[in-house]
């Protein structure tokens, strides 16, 4: 992703929409600045240490059907779920 932001930002920003399920156009002007410092955040930060000195429970938001961070992988990084809601992502939205 950061090779495409780098060369091709509105061809990598589209692919990633199509991929999340996201149906709107592109933007005229992409802040790719902002775009590639969210996604050094996403490489670079990984909470997962921290989480297990937390004294307060933590959830973790992720669905059955992601395409950006599939269930296995959230799995993989985090204690036994009890539920997954359907539509990955957009949990927030769907399954308040």
């Amino acid at each position: 992703m950061r090779t495409g932001l780098q060369h091709a930002p509105a061809g990598m920003l589209r692919t990633f929409r199509m991929r999340a399920g996201i149906d709107a156009p592109v933007p005229p002007h992409i802040a790719c600045d902002r775009l590639e410092q969210g996604l050094g955040i996403l490489i670079d930060m990984d909470c997962r240490p921290d989480l297990r000195h937390a004294t307060c429970p933590v959830q973790v938001m992720a669905g059955t059907h992601d395409t950006i961070a599939p269930p296995n992988l959230t799995q993989a990084c985090f204690p036994p779920m009890d539920r997954l809601p359907p539509d990955g992502s957009m949990a927030a939205i769907c399954c308040p």
